[in-house]
């Protein structure tokens, strides 16, 4: 079943989820996932356990089917540079023992050598690619790095919410090239949450929007104004706020 929702231009946009695709067709599959680690702070990287548990359940059932995962992800923000403290091998210990399931860690994003292992994979193995954001490609949406990845897999599942805003070669680039893509399982229950809240909210309806990059944010903000009765602006996004309004904010 599709479900259809209408874009930012008034047409339906099909929003396919992984279960929702024929059993058979993922057996022997390479199935790209897109999921969301973490961020990162001035010590060092922090994975976020909260992130982290919303795709188990993907990897979990696609393993369970017979398909080849290839996860890609990133932690910090290395600027398209190679940052040893950044590397993800502890990731997939970590993603090991969430799904019970040795995931091999990859030491490139792309290229021959990925390319050989994830072909020798046998069915019901995972592979983690190294940190995405290490290929400058990724944060600018690079068709070529796009290309690259979607050469990896033969399903493409994003199951990276918090991302999905995001214009990166991960979550849309590749998607020009792989075809069907999907949404993960932990993707599809945020999309069902926010459906429920804003298409039928229950008065009174209160937002709470925070963190930074304010040039995002502010389709969203305006977007869910009319059906608000009370907006909460925090975090980074608030300096914005209050700059605008005549507050001293300094180097914020």
């Amino acid at each position: 079943t599709l479900i259809a929702r209408p874009n930012a231009e008034g047409q339906p946009v099909n929003r396919m989820i992984i279960n929702q695709l024929p059993l058979d067709t993922l057996r022997g599959k390479r199935v790209f996932v897109r999921m969301d680690a973490g961020e990162h702070t001035p010590s060092g990287a922090l994975v976020d356990e909260y992130k982290l548990r919303s795709s188990p359940p993907t990897l979990k059932q696609l393993v369970a089917l017979g398909a080849r995962v290839v996860i890609g992800t990133h932690i910090g923000d290395p600027a398209g540079k190679i940052v040893d403290f950044l590397r993800l091998d502890s990731l997939a210990e970590t993603l090991s023992l969430l799904t019970g399931k040795l995931v091999r860690k990859l030491n490139e994003t792309v290229g021959r050598s990925v390319i050989d292992a994830v072909t020798e994979m046998q069915e019901g193995e995972m592979v983690l690619l190294e940190n995405l954001l290490f290929n400058p490609g990724e944060e600018t949406n690079d068709a070529h790095f796009a290309h690259q990845l979607a050469e990896l897999c033969d399903i493409y599942c994003n199951d990276a919410f918090a991302l999905a805003h995001r214009g990166l070669a991960s979550t849309v680039g590749i998607t020009r090239y792989v075809t069907p893509s999907t949404a993960g399982l932990g993707l599809a229950q945020e999309l069902m949450m926010f459906d429920l809240v804003l298409n039928r909210p229950e008065p009174p309806f209160l937002g709470i929007v925070a963190g930074a990059r304010i040039e995002e944010k502010l389709p969203i903000l305006e977007k869910m104004l009319p059906r608000l009765d009370v907006l909460f602006i925090g975090g980074a996004l608030s300096f914005t706020f209050l700059k605008a309004k005549g507050y001293e904010v300094g180097s914020a």
